[in-house]
């Protein structure tokens, strides 16, 4: 009977969530017909959406976040599929924002590396010219020492030639003293 057929049709959907059950028009008429139609319409005004929704989901699943719900659809239907696009309008932005902070992260991070390469050029170009000027300062250091040694026999010569004009002097006034004796025995002598 049709009620029979109706409440098979119903228990199906309800029970094992088969909503392609359908029930059969063949021979049927008048209001049993009109109910049978009304009962497959409304499977199908839940059925079609669903299989739409089911596809968006999968393709989600498949990283591909480009399928919105585009058929028409009214009340409760309507608010989930609005809900469902508005979603995958956020996430496809969310992941958007995502990937261009990873951009400017990847970005800032070469940029990092290179100021570090050219930190660790600077410093050793500041450790070679303070090398080179430690080099340099012991040089100035050796001939600072090389000069003081110069200096010092110079002082040393110079002590001695004064030792020797001391002599000299001596010896020119001993000269002088004994010139001015000869001749002081000179004129005595003259002078006899």
């Amino acid at each position: 009977s049709a009620i029979r057929e109706t409440n098979e049709v119903v228990n199906e959907a309800v029970q094992s969530g088969n909503f392609s059950a359908r029930i059969n028009l063949e021979g049927k008429s008048g209001s049993w017909l009109d109910l049978g139609e009304s009962i497959n319409a409304l499977f199908d005004s839940i059925v079609i959406p669903f299989q739409n929704i089911n596809e968006i989901v999968g393709a989600m699943a498949s990283s591909n976040l480009t399928v919105r719900y585009t058929d028409e659809s009214t009340g409760d239907i309507l608010k989930m599929t609005s809900s469902l696009n508005y979603a995958l309008d956020n996430l496809s932005t969310l992941i958007s924002t995502v990937r261009d902070n990873i951009n400017d992260i990847g970005s800032a991070s070469e940029e990092m590396r290179l100021s570090s390469q050219e930190m660790n050029n600077g410093t050793a170009e500041i450790a070679a010219a303070s090398s080179e000027v430690s080099s340099g300062a012991q040089e100035q250091v050796t001939q600072i020492d090389s000069a003081s040694n110069e200096l010092e026999q110079i002082k040393e010569l110079s002590s001695s030639v004064g030792e020797q004009a001391n002599a000299i002097n001596t010896a020119a006034k001993n000269g002088v003293n004994i010139s001015a004796e000869g001749l002081s025995e000179m004129h005595k002598m003259e002078d006899s």
